[in-house]
């Protein structure tokens, strides 16, 4: 009988530890990578080294792709899509080669990028 109360008691509190672990997920798995080529390619973007602006954009995006797995049920949908819709957009800014628009569009994709698990 003491078993079967400690499982009774132990399951919801170990439902909502993992309810919980889920939740935070945005802030505990995003981890550095899309912060980091963010910064690479605002760089690039600054030197309007537009070649190594592409391939930074490539792997800004392989990256991202990477985290949206990992915080896709603990972040909100609106924060996610927006950051995509964001990276599109910067793709044709990159390919016209606008240093104002392009460096407009990454303060935005940063902002973003700081906004998701707060």
């Amino acid at each position: 009988m003491n078993s079967e109360k400690a499982v009774a008691y132990l399951l919801p509190i170990v439902a909502i530890i993992l309810f919980l672990v889920v939740m935070l997920s945005p802030s505990i798995f995003k981890g550095q990578g899309v912060y980091q080529e963010i910064n690479r390619l605002t760089q690039d973007v600054n030197k309007e080294d537009w070649n190594s602006a592409n391939a930074r954009l490539l792997s800004l995006d392989k990256e991202w792709q990477k985290v949206i797995n990992r915080i896709q049920f603990g972040a909100e949908r609106e924060e996610i899509n927006s950051l995509s819709r964001s990276l599109a957009r910067l793709k044709g800014i990159i390919n016209a080669e606008d240093k104002d628009s392009a460096l407009i569009e990454l303060a935005e994709i940063n902002h973003y990028w700081l906004a998701i698990g707060r």
